[in-house]
Formats: structure tokens, C-alpha cells, sequence
């Protein structure tokens, strides 16, 4: 849990396994400790940079990026029983509709 930087909402989001064990083995990584941060990746540009190479080496042919991260987090919520609202204060939105427009939920 965390404050957001631009709504300052405070977030809460779910840890999977994978992502626990990342969060364990770069724990002590100089970067993490020096800047407080839980991956070593100082901006979103290379990070997304990292998302482009990713989808290279997997043939992946759609542009990788945060953004696009952030919908699909938000449909996989969704589509798995997770409430809107739990949803919408995940992705620190202070208005359910901007929720809404940023996702398609699937009939079964």
C-alpha cells in the first residue's frame, strides 16, 4: 500500500507470487536501497524500453508499454471477480468512470 504521486490516493495492490519473488531478489540491489524503490528502473521511458526488447525476443507483435499494462491489470481485475470499485482505487482513480472507460469487461 502507498500513496499515488498524482492523486495521492492511497493504492492497494495485490502481490502474485512471481512478482514477491522479483520483489525478494532485487531487494538488496544498490539502486532499490539508495532511491527507496522496489525494482532497479529509474523511469517509465526505460522501462517501457524494457517492455519493447521483452516483446522482441518473445515475437510479440504489439507495442509494449506502462499504459498498456495498466488496462490489462485492470481487465484481468475485472474478469476475475474483482469488484469496480476495488479496481478503480487499485489504479488510484478518484472518479469510477475514468475506471469504467478503461475497461471492457468480457460477458461469460
Amino acid at each position: 500500500m502507498k500513496n499515488r504521486g498524482k492523486t495521492k490516493i492511497n493504492e492497494m495492490v495485490p502481490i502474485l507470487p512471481i512478482v514477491a519473488d522479483l520483489i525478494e531478489k532485487y531487494k538488496n540491489h544498490p539502486y532499490c536501497i539508495a532511491n527507496n524503490k522496489l525494482f532497479p528502473i529509474n523511469c517509465n521511458s526505460r522501462y517501457n524500453g524494457y517492455l519493447k526488447e521483452i516483446a522482441a525476443i518473445c515475437s510479440i507483435n504489439r507495442k509494449l508499454n506502462t499504459h498498456l499494462a495498466r488496462h490489462t491489470f485492470a481487465d484481468i481485475m475485472l474478469n476475475n471477480g474483482v469488484p469496480l470499485e476495488d479496481v478503480s482505487k487499485m489504479l488510484g482513480h478518484k472518479n469510477i468512470r475514468t475506471t469504467q472507460r478503461y475497461c471492457r469487461v468480457k460477458k461469460e
